[in-house]
């Protein structure tokens, strides 16, 4: 799992394109780290300075500036925004990481605990319109 940085004041066209991002790691593999916060703890220390602001020596007009820095927001697949929210994840009782809705198991799973969000309760006979979910 790599830990890439966009630079999002580069022009829309190239900031999204391999040689423009900066790979600051990776997590080894073949499975997921439990604790993902330990891999990002020294990226997390380096980003409270560049908020601060690091000074900074530019070498066109030979003059020493503050930069500064910030996480504007995180992204990766499903996986990986789970490990980092810290959060169960799609086969949880509380797999969404921005609503309220609880999944339920099958009682008839053979000791298996794989939840999900049906669109009618097994015990209930009203229908969960798809469009109206609640929060």
């Amino acid at each position: 799992m790599p830990i890439l940085v966009q630079i999002l004041n580069l022009p829309s066209n190239i900031c999204t394109h391999q040689n423009r991002l900066i790979c600051l790691g990776v997590i080894p593999g073949p499975k997921g780290p439990k604790h993902l916060q330990t891999f990002l703890y020294p990226l997390e220390n380096e980003c409270v300075e560049l908020a601060r602001g690091v000074p900074t020596q530019d070498l066109v007009k030979h003059v020493t500036f503050y930069l500064h820095a910030y996480n504007i927001f995180t992204c990766g697949d499903m996986i990986a925004i789970e490990k980092f929210l810290q959060i169960t994840g799609h086969n949880g009782i509380s797999p969404c990481q921005s609503c309220n809705i609880k999944a339920i198991n099958d009682p008839s799973d053979s000791g298996e605990k794989t939840y999900y969000i049906p669109l009618m309760h097994p015990g209930k006979l009203q229908e969960v319109n798809p469009r109206d979910l609640q929060l």
